[in-house]
């Protein structure tokens, strides 16, 4: 499905009997909705479509628009994105896919007054300093570390290559990893920029450099391609990566190549507290659930709780201190609580694989 930026959805009904009837609160979505993360803006429009259908039968006073413009993954295009979904959509609320996009709207949402709600944007860099308005419904990236290297440490391995995006998201790995504590494991690491489709150079490189895995940081496509290079270069090494490998595209491009890959995710799709939303999901777009399309999800719906409790206003600071309150919160990522950072904590992260051409979690 083709999202052209700028397509604006609605929610709600002007029969409200409150201060807004007549009138919508808006709230942009950018999101890459083309280039080589379209994938996971299409994933974040689905999780924003089923919770604006949730929210809409839930409220039926709350008035919402969701306009969404394209990021093209790209903070300089985002900046780009964010001013015009300021300046003519007049947008009250915002939700930003991407580290990278997160960050670079940080301090003009918060100059703006404009509510930032990050969705999978896994850099710690984005919640430091001052917690305005900005809020973050993603496992930080040193929150998925813990789990990859206790495998890894009872696994033996010894030497670890690392393989990232040169920015905020691949970084944040990267400084994760390098300052876990009392890890046994060393790391050995290779940026690449956030465009680059060609990595038998790298490859190389890490093929004569003594490590016994990879850890891969970067786009599913990207992967893709690492892993034909590697293969073709002769490279036995076991990979590892971390969820935004979970994708169809994987399985497609990779066939054979992806089994066996050990990953880590923050979100089950087959939980009590997800059942309902994955039924509804799957009815609606014929498959699973994953990560980028519930963060989405969740970060939406509690805008939409958020908007509601403060009487359907534009109401920037009741909506900040409704959020800023918000303590064992049923959600479909488990029960979340708002921490000082304005970021959520919900359960833990936990390692999948690759197996007979699925993604499943790892059992030992």
């Amino acid at each position: 499905m083709v999202v052209m930026a700028g397509a604006v959805f609605f929610l709600g009904y002007k029969n409200s009997n409150d201060a807004t009837e007549g009138h919508f609160i808006k709230i942009g979505a950018l999101l890459p909705l083309s280039g080589n993360a379209a994938n996971y803006g299409e994933g974040s429009r689905e999780g924003i479509e089923i919770a604006k259908d949730d929210l809409k039968s839930k409220y039926l006073n709350l008035n919402i628009q969701v306009v969404y413009e394209d990021s093209f993954y790209d903070p300089k295009r985002a900046v780009d994105g964010y001013r015009k979904l300021k300046d003519i959509s007049n947008i009250s609320a915002i939700l930003t896919g991407g580290s990278q996009i997160s960050s670079a709207v940080k301090n003009l949402s918060d100059k703006d007054n404009v509510l930032q709600m990050a969705i999978w944007s896994g850099a710690p860099s984005y919640s430091s300093g001052v917690h305005n308005f900005t809020f973050r419904v993603t496992a930080l990236a040193d929150e998925h570390i813990p789990a990859l290297v206790e495998y890894l440490d009872n696994h033996n391995y010894k030497k670890l290559a690392l393989l990232y995006a040169n920015n905020e998201f691949g970084v944040a790995f990267k400084e994760s990893f390098e300052n876990f504590p009392n890890k046994k494991i060393s790391v050995v690491p290779y940026g690449f920029s956030s465009e680059d489709m060609d990595f038998r150079t790298l490859l190389l490189k890490v093929k004569n450099d003594k490590t016994d895995a990879i850890f891969f940081v970067g786009l599913v496509k990207q992967f893709v391609g690492v892993l034909k290079e590697a293969n073709e270069l002769g490279i036995k090494k076991k990979f590892f990566s971390q969820w935004s490998v979970e994708d169809q595209q994987l399985l497609d491009g990779a066939n054979d190549l992806a089994e066996g890959i050990i990953y880590t995710y923050p979100f089950d799709y087959n939980t009590p507290y997800s059942k309902d939303f994955t039924f509804k999901y799957q009815q609606k777009y014929n498959k699973v659930p994953n990560g980028y399309v519930a963060e989405s999800y969740v970060g939406t719906m509690l805008m939409g709780e958020a908007i509601n409790a403060c009487q359907n206003k534009v109401n920037v600071n009741c909506w900040k201190d409704y959020l800023d309150k918000i303590k064992n919160f049923p959600t479909i990522m488990g029960l979340v609580t708002m921490d000082s950072r304005g970021d959520i904590k919900a359960g833990k992260v936990f390692l999948k694989t690759v197996k007979d051409g699925k993604f499943v979690k790892l059992e030992e």
